[in-house]
């Protein structure tokens, strides 16, 4: 296995649901803690605008009540993007469960992806000793429909008069399936499925020998599930970052938390992107070189690595760049190289060839991608840095 993986994105799932433990006793009285008012969805937390399939999010009590509790929600929407269904919310006495949905109200509105956090409203009044466990964070897209230039149809007539294969059925919002595997705390495989869309597009890669594609968003359906990696790996991991057992390592991760204002509370945004997905034939190049420029202690540190080339963007990894660029924050020879807030170096910093290497009971398969008329399928692997492998097998159907 890779040297020194802490499985910290197991984490993700246990920190995530912070209070989710105690919910397995319903009407604990021996509960002396917050009462948390906790927002989850079992779904995407990214959806699209012209799609008015509900976003359901479920609102759970760390415990139960002895009074009903009418809870009102809000977003931050002012310009009639969403509707929320079944709001005021009304959770029963003796019940720690409920539902409301987030719906676009598919007016168009939006000319780019816009994030969204679901919180209570200022009317609602809560009992002593429960509290919003923070918002629900989301994002919308907007319309996804693909209008090709001239030029683009030559290429997508080109590739099906090599293939047999229409490309304008995979361009778009498409439709995924994703199969996730990893491991859990006792280093035993997992695996889940992931429903989703992603939007495709020709990347201006794309040439009549060569069409490539580019997902915009969602790349292979597994944007959440990064996140909550990320999460996990960082201030979501209450086993390292705030470790009383570390002090000399936790110094690192509280100067970053307190310079960056990042906190397992604070709002963040996060999103991806996958370009350079070129077209051989019927099957696909997936992954490629990516190079890292990193500062540490006054030196700048090069590394190479051979991977599936997602692009990432988060809110407080740019808080950081630029408290380091201002002088605000410095990284000295005593820093812990994994305080960051790099989504690369915590998701996607292992040479994907190094699997090779791996024991037979690693899930490691070699990165492959393959299309067809009834699918467009996609298998790879990623890792953090010193992290265990996960593994996507990812399906696409194509549009009608």
């Amino acid at each position: 296995m890779i040297m020194r993986k802490f499985m910290l994105w197991a984490c993700a799932l246990t920190v995530l649901a912070a209070g989710l433990a105690s919910c397995e006793k319903p009407g604990n009285d021996g509960y002396e803690g917050t009462n948390y008012i906790i927002l989850s969805t079992a779904g995407s937390s990214i959806m699209y605008e012209p799609v008015t399939e509900p976003m359901v999010v479920d609102v759970m009590l760390t415990t139960a009540l002895p009074e009903d509790l009418t809870l009102v929600f809000a977003v931050n929407d002012d310009k009639g993007v969403l509707s929320l269904g079944n709001n005021p919310l009304t959770i029963k006495a003796g019940e720690r469960t409920g539902k409301l949905t987030v719906v676009s109200n598919n007016k168009s509105i939006l000319e780019e992806t816009a994030a969204y956090s679901l919180v209570l409203d200022p009317s609602t009044v809560l009992p002593e000793g429960v509290k919003l466990q923070g918002g629900f964070n989301f994002t919308v897209n907007p319309a996804a429909s693909v209008v090709l230039t001239e030029e683009q149809e030559k290429i997508v007539a080109a590739y099906r008069e090599k293939t047999g294969i229409d490309l304008h059925s995979y361009l778009g919002l498409v439709s995924v399936n994703a199969r996730y595997y990893g491991y859990d705390s006792d280093y035993a495989p997992v695996a889940e499925d992931i429903a989703g869309k992603t939007v495709i597009v020709l990347s201006e890669e794309s040439t009549a020998d060569m069409p490539v594609l580019k997902m915009i968003s969602n790349p292979m359906g597994i944007q959440d599930k990064m996140e909550k990696i990320l999460y996990g790996r960082t201030v979501g991991n209450d086993e390292y970052w705030y470790s009383e057992e570390y002090p000399d390592v936790v110094v690192s991760y509280t100067s970053l938390m307190e310079t960056l204002g990042w906190s397992k509370e604070s709002k963040e945004t996060f999103s991806m992107t996958l370009d350079n997905l070129k077209l051989n034939g019927t099957s696909i190049d997936i992954v490629a070189d990516r190079s890292y420029d990193e500062e540490f202690d006054g030196e700048t540190y090069h590394t190479d690595l051979f991977v599936v080339p997602f692009d990432f963007s988060f809110s407080a990894y740019e808080r950081e760049k630029k408290a380091i660029a201002d002088g605000v924050l410095v990284k000295d020879e005593d820093w812990s190289y994994d305080a960051t807030a790099n989504p690369d170096f915590h998701l996607n910093y292992t040479n994907i060839a190094d699997g090779e290497e791996e024991d037979e009971d690693s899930i490691w398969e070699e990165a492959k991608g393959e299309i067809s008329a009834s699918e467009l399928k996609f298998t790879f692997c990623f890792a953090g840095d010193n992290d265990y492998w996960s593994k996507v097998v990812a399906t696409y159907s194509p549009n009608k």
